[in-house]
């Protein structure tokens, strides 16, 4: 009887917590594309501050980090996403600028996989060549922002600086020595 009422209670426990759990909306394909063609203006028109508030810089900071965001303390996090976006600004935002100056975006159709609403955008650069992307963006309080750029390939850029230069330099350094790392790349760029 007592494993009976012990069972009972864990299913009455688990419809407790399915019910009182609020369902997630689906991701609005229409703001998550809005948010995408803003930021885009924005890098056109050289305002790179506002620019930087449609990137997810916590979000993009926690996967290059991998494992080592869990040891981090604040004030590292608070650093390299600091850095993260400076890097962003004095060089992916004027090199974006370059193919977005005087050439319009075609979007395809936005596609929601997951909690991420995948954008695909082409342009036709110089005349002939035709270059495609995706951007993944996300829902955060009550914002989309971009967290990732995938290539033609559908290869995740965030994933080809983890794999090829963070993690690495996290493994071999640590987190100050990325810190250090990313200050040299910013005064690099600059």
């Amino acid at each position: 009887m007592r494993g009976f009422l012990l069972n009972l209670m864990a299913v009455v426990g688990i419809l407790g917590a399915t019910l009182l759990t609020p369902v997630q909306a689906a991701p609005d394909v229409d703001d998550a594309l809005s948010s995408v063609k803003k930021m885009v203006g924005l890098i056109r028109y050289g305002k790179n501050d506002l620019a930087l508030k449609s990137i997810g810089l916590p979000q993009a900071t926690a996967y290059l980090m991998g494992s080592y965001h869990g040891q981090a303390t604040l004030d590292q996090l608070g650093q390299i996403e600091g850095l993260l976006g400076e890097y962003l600004k004095v060089s992916a935002f004027p090199l974006a600028r370059k193919y977005f100056e005087d050439i319009d975006l075609s979007y395809d159709k936005p596609v929601v996989k997951g909690d991420a609403v995948h954008i695909r955008a082409s342009l036709l650069y110089g005349g002939s060549e035709q270059i495609k992307f995706t951007w993944v963006v996300v829902e955060s309080d009550g914002e989309y922002v971009v967290t990732d750029f995938l290539d033609d390939r559908n290869q995740s850029s965030l994933k080809a600086s983890r794999d090829k230069q963070i993690q690495k330099v996290l493994q071999r350094k640590g987190i100050p020595g990325l810190i250090k790392a990313m200050e040299t790349a910013v005064e690099k760029a600059r």
